[in-house]
């Protein structure tokens, strides 16, 4: 039952991850080759590919309400795409931005319409490969990759709880779900809620943020 349980992930399901990492790792050696310079043209040739088909069409087809065979796809696992995106040129940077405003207005406008209409949550336009997702990713990661953090964070005491809070987020990652269970206990909260969707991230947040600081100063733990 525990050997299924790790392999089928089915212990705890916000670890999803550390197999879509370990498969990535096994893909590196490829990806690796493709990243020289000589093979630029074809490297975004494929990510230009994928886009289209596994991150635009399957997502808009659905919306549609019309079938895609599943073939039709760039075969390359899911998350690859993200390992390649690591390489976006810097010229590219505003149509990044307006696709990602693009996206998350997609995202939410065609959630909010459809819930509306089936009186529940509709999860049609969700999902992490999608394309808009795959934007907003793009973004994110430009907007950060960009920023000169050491003319922005200029005091010393600043940087230092910046660096040790960072020192701090795979232990906040590996315990959240523990904590959010708890203040949903605790609280009753309505995980729909706004409050908790928007104050809730804080509040995890800090509260695992303490617990991770604290465990890291006792020796043993």
């Amino acid at each position: 039952k525990f050997i299924n349980a790790f392999f089928a992930n089915k212990e705890e399901a916000t670890y999803y991850f550390m197999f879509i990492i370990l498969g990535l790792y096994l893909t590196m050696p490829l990806l690796s080759l493709l990243a020289k310079k000589e093979y630029t043209k074809q490297l975004w040739f494929v990510v230009l590919l994928y886009f289209i088909f596994n991150a635009f069409l399957p997502n808009i087809l659905e919306l549609l309400k019309i079938q895609l065979n599943t073939n039709l796809t760039v075969q390359l696992g899911g998350y690859a795409i993200f390992i390649i995106l690591g390489n976006i040129n810097p010229k590219y940077r505003i149509l990044i931005y307006i696709g990602a405003v693009i996206g998350l207005i997609y995202r939410f406008v065609t959630t909010f319409y459809l819930s509306k209409q089936a009186g529940s949550v509709v999860k049609t336009t969700w999902g992490y490969t999608s394309w808009h997702a795959i934007l907003l990713t793009a973004a994110v990661f430009l907007i950060i990759k960009n920023l000169n953090f050491e003319k922005i964070i200029t005091n010393s005491k600043v940087r230092n709880f910046i660096t040790k809070m960072s020192g701090c987020s795979f232990g906040i990652y590996l315990i959240h779900k523990i904590v959010m269970y708890y203040e949903q206990k605790i609280f009753s909260i309505d995980v729909y809620s706004w409050q908790w969707r928007t104050i809730g991230i804080f509040s995890t947040y800090i509260i695992c943020l303490v617990i991770v600081s604290i465990i890291k100063k006792l020796p043993l733990l």
